[in-house]
């Protein structure tokens, strides 16, 4: 036998159907904070440095960044960058001594 309940419900009711605190006025805060952050021109490594690991955060311009972060504000889903491949660094010859 198999029994299927389908409850719609918004994220606020289901928190309070469980008994945890509902986080979503608290995250939309954070991200109005984001957002007159990088407004103001701050650097959006230094914003995520605290939540984002240093690795990450070198695989992208401070530009790249804050793109991808106000898209994903403003759209308020995933938003993808295209990411411009590097050039390859070139060898540098030494100096043959004569």
């Amino acid at each position: 036998m198999k029994i299927r309940l389908e409850i719609d419900l918004e994220p606020q009711e289901l928190h309070q159907l469980v008994g945890i605190s509902y986080l979503g006025n608290l995250q939309e805060d954070a991200a109005r904070h984001i957002a007159s952050r990088l407004r103001e021109g701050v650097d959006p490594r230094r914003l995520l440095k605290d939540v984002v690991p240093a690795g990450l955060l070198s695989l992208l311009s401070p530009g790249e960044w804050r793109d991808l972060l106000m898209g994903a504000l403003a759209t308020d889903e995933a938003v993808e960058i295209e990411k411009k491949p590097s050039k390859p660094a070139r060898k540098k010859r030494s100096a043959r001594a004569k």
